[in-house]
């Protein structure tokens, strides 16, 4: 029996057709998804790094990630910090300004740490800027593993490579 049980053994789909006619056809229940599985041609990578934040000072850490490839993340800093999780397509959309970005996750009053899983929306750089707003150094341990290829820093430094590994 299809539909939703109501009252007295009638379902809702049982309602329905009642109630639209005998002529008209009764929907019909729809299979559901019950399990992601999304095979890839490569070995998932790894990070793990400490990043040290002076007092006001920020940065960014972005990995390159395909469009529809996941990443499971978790950072934890020894004070709250200001952040965004964003992302920069690699193809922009028509007519998007100059400095486009897709914000993921902002938080302009702080926190102590933040988990979760990302499901890449577009092919691009996707990561985060933490800010210190403290008076203290502050540290931030990021842990992640996905399917990117490669990882970015960028401060007020300029920017660099970081390394990424294969998961073994």
């Amino acid at each position: 029996m299809t539909g939703k049980t109501i009252a007295r053994g009638f379902t809702l789909t049982a309602l329905l057709a009642a109630a639209i006619g005998a002529s008209a056809q009764a929907p019909t229940a729809v299979p559901f998804q019950t399990t992601a599985y999304t095979p890839h041609s490569k070995v998932y990578k790894v990070d793990s790094r400490d990043i040290v934040l002076a007092p006001g000072k920020g940065i960014e850490v972005k990995y390159h990630i395909q469009k529809g490839a996941t990443m499971v993340y978790s950072w934890k800093s020894t004070a709250v910090v200001i952040f965004e999780f964003h992302g920069e397509p690699d193809v922009l959309p028509a007519n998007a300004p100059k400095g486009y970005y897709e914000t993921h996750e902002k938080d302009d009053v702080g926190k102590d740490q933040s988990h979760g899983t990302f499901v890449s929306p577009s092919t691009g750089i996707h990561g985060w800027y933490w800010k210190n707003g403290t008076t203290k150094d502050v540290t931030i341990h990021l842990t992640t593993a996905g399917f990117y290829d490669a990882a970015k820093e960028f401060s007020s430094a300029g920017q660099k490579d970081l390394p990424v590994h294969d998961a073994k």
